[in-house]
């Protein structure tokens, strides 16, 4: 659910935080974060060991030590530092829009036991059948994408000079419109 996370992440920082000057492009990162990690691992490279997506990267532990190694190794008050916050927000807010409260062996693993719930059947099988037969997973990717296509439009991205100013600093702004 790449919109979903994407979209959901850019949404809940930017509504809860209200900082125009945060890098998005690291705020997406940390959305994204989780399952850029888990999936390889617990999908492809060990699948046998793991049989599921969401190990390592979906727990708090995970988010506790990205911010931890973006506290320890960047001073305070710099544009590193920020840009660690935001990735560990990120991290958050993908363990939220997951629903990882459902999942409490995972969410506080090793808390529960060292076993991370495994997915039953072949994952990337069944992969297209879920996302098309999951109507709360068809919503979460179209509400993603209808989100990021307003967000476009409002920043005016059709532009190059928005464009660039994303690709560069990670910022948008939100023109208003002209009465």
């Amino acid at each position: 659910m790449i919109l979903w996370h994407l979209a959901g992440t850019v949404f809940l920082f930017r509504w809860i935080f209200r900082d125009p000057n945060a890098d998005l492009r690291y705020v997406a990162l940390g959305g994204l974060l989780s399952d850029l990690i888990d999936k390889p691992i617990g999908v492809i490279l060990f699948s046998d060991a793991f049989g599921t997506g969401r190990v390592f990267g979906h727990t708090l532990g995970f988010a506790v030590l990205v911010m931890t190694v973006g506290m320890v190794a960047t001073s305070r008050g710099t544009a590193a530092r920020r840009k660690m916050i935001t990735v560990s927000a990120g991290v958050l807010f993908h363990l939220l829009l997951d629903g990882m409260w459902s999942m409490p062996e995972t969410l506080f693993w090793p808390l529960f036991g060292t076993e991370f719930p495994r997915f039953g059947g072949d994952y990337w099988g069944g992969f297209l059948g879920r996302i098309f037969s999951s109507p709360l997973t068809l919503v979460q990717e179209a509400a993603g994408f209808l989100y990021l296509l307003s967000l476009s439009v409002g920043a005016g991205l059709s532009r190059p000079s928005a464009r660039r100013r994303l690709y560069t600093e990670g910022r948008i702004v939100i023109e208003e419109p002209v009465e």
